[in-house]
């Protein structure tokens, strides 16, 4: 029964999201979104201007 507890047990926890906030100063998941749809921004006018 140990064993099935440690496997459902969570791997991350809000603790986990504390301690990673105090280190790296922001919680912020926005920047990843950003970059994508910058990407996807870029290539869109790219293929744009290629047409042209």
């Amino acid at each position: 029964m140990q064993g099935f507890k440690e496997a459902t047990k969570p791997r991350f926890t809000a603790d986990d999201d504390v301690r990673k906030e105090q280190s790296t100063g922001s919680t912020n998941k926005l920047p990843a979104e950003v970059e994508f749809a910058k990407d996807i921004y870029y290539i869109f006018h790219i293929i744009l201007l290629s047409a042209l």
